[in-house]
C-alpha cells in the first residue's frame, strides 16, 4: 500500500518494511508483525496493517498468554506505539483492517480453530464492541466508510454471496443482499460501494455499482472471467482476462475510456495485476512468449509506455502504484523495481 511517498509492504514471515518509492531505500523495517496463530490453524489471506489518513495499524505478538498488542505505526519512521489488547489468552488476529471512524475490523481466529470471526475494536475506548462469526471459510472481501463495514460473504457452494453492511459500533446488520457467485473485491468509490462479483469457474465475472446506504444496486457492467479491478477515491480501473483495460465511473457506472488488449486471453493467476493513483494506471499485459506491464493515463488511456518481464514466463508478479512510481515485484527472484512513470 502507499503512504505518502513510502511504500508499505508486509510480508507473512519477514514483518513489515517502509520502502522510499522514490529510491528503493528501506527506511524502517518492523520484524513479527503478522499474527500468531493456533496450531492447525490455516492463516487466512489478508493485510496484515491497515493504513487509515496517517496511521498505520498492526498486530504486534505479544507472548501467548497476554495476547496480541495492537500498535499504531507511524508510517513515516516505522515508530510503533501500543494502542491496546485486542486478543487475550488463546485468540489470535491474522489480520486488520478496514476502519470506520474509530472502530478498527480484525480477523480473529479464537480458542477453537475452526471458530473464525470478524471482531471491530474500538481504538478510543480501547475494546472489543462485537464479534460475528465468519461464515463459509473463505475470507471474506471488506470495506468500510464512515456509515459502517461491508462484509461479502461466501454461502456453502460458492455459487452465491451475502453482501451486508454492519454498523460499526453495534454489529447489528443495516441491510443485506444475496448475489450470484462470490466477491473478490470490495471499493469505496465515488460516494458508492463498487463490488466485482463472480463465479469460482471461468464464467463471466460483474462489476456492481450499489448504494451504501440500502443496498440496492445502482449499475452493473460485465467485467469478464477472471477479472482484476483497482480503485483511486474517484475510479475504478478494470483489468479484463484478455489483458483490455476499463476506467468507470463509479457513480454510474459508465465506461470512460477502454484500451484493448493484445495476445493472451487467459489472464495471469497472479493477484494485483492491475494498480492505479490519481496520476497513473499500470496494467499486465501477456503473450503466449512475454509478460510485464503497461503504463497508461488515467485520463485517457492513452499508453505511456511498456515492460517486458525477463526471463522465465511463467514467473509470477504483482504492481502497485506509489504516486508516479511503479513499484513491480517478482516471485522468482523476490525483487522489488521502481519505475517513474
Amino acid at each position: 500500500m502507499a503512504a505518502g511517498d513510502l511504500l508499505v509492504a508486509s510480508t507473512a514471515g519477514a514483518g513489515v518494511f517502509g520502502i522510499d518509492a522514490n529510491h528503493g531505500t528501506t527506511r524502517w523495517h518492523i520484524p513479527g508483525i503478522a499474527g500468531a496463530h493456533p496450531a492447525g490453524t490455516t492463516v487466512a489471506a489478508g493485510t496484515n496493517v491497515w493504513l487509515d489518513g496517517s496511521t498505520l495499524y498492526g498486530i504486534v505478538d505479544a507472548a501467548p498468554a497476554q495476547g496480541q498488542t495492537l500498535a499504531a505505526i507511524d508510517p513515516r519512521t516505522g515508530a510503533a506505539r501500543k494502542v491496546g489488547l485486542v486478543a487475550p489468552g488463546t485468540e489470535a488476529v491474522s489480520s486488520v483492517g478496514p476502519m470506520s471512524g474509530s472502530v478498527l475490523m480484525c480477523s480473529m481466529s479464537m480458542a477453537d480453530p475452526t471458530d473464525l470471526r470478524l471482531a471491530a475494536y474500538d481504538l478510543e475506548a480501547r475494546k472489543i464492541l462485537w464479534t460475528r462469526p465468519r461464515r463459509g471459510g473463505a475470507f471474506p472481501a471488506l470495506a468500510a466508510d464512515r456509515h459502517g463495514f461491508y462484509v461479502a460473504e461466501t454461502l456453502g457452494t460458492a455459487e452465491t454471496g451475502d453482501l451486508i453492511a454492519l454498523d460499526a459500533r453495534t454489529g447489528k446488520q443495516r441491510w443485506g443482499t444475496t448475489l450470484r457467485g462470490t466477491s473478490g473485491q470490495l471499493f469505496i468509490a465515488g460516494g458508492m460501494l463498487v463490488a466485482r462479483y463472480g463465479p469460482a469457474s471461468d464464467e463471466p465475472h460483474q462489476l456492481l455499482g450499489i448504494s451504501p446506504a440500502d443496498g440496492t444496486t445502482k449499475w452493473r457492467l460485465d467485467a469478464g472471467p477472471m477479472a482484476q479491478a483497482a480503485a483511486t477515491g474517484t475510479h475504478v480501473y478494470l483489468l479484463g482476462a484478455d489483458y483490455s483495460v476499463r476506467a468507470v465511473d463509479p457513480s454510474f457506472g459508465k465506461v470512460r475510456w477502454h484500451v484493448e488488449g493484445k495476445g493472451a486471453k487467459q489472464l495471469d493467476p497472479s493477484p494485483n495485476l492491475i494498480a492505479a493513483s490519481d496520476r497513473v494506471v499500470a496494467a499486465a499485459i501477456a503473450t503466449g512468449r512475454s509478460k510485464g506491464f503497461r503504463v497508461l493515463s488515467p485520463a485517457n488511456g492513452k499508453s505511456a509506455w511498456t515492460y517486458t518481464l525477463p526471463g522465465d514466463i511463467s514467473t509470477s508478479y504483482g504492481l502497485a502504484v506509489v504516486g508516479d512510481i511503479i513499484c513491480l515485484l517478482t516471485s522468482g527472484s523476490r525483487a522489488l523495481t521502481g519505475f517513474r512513470a
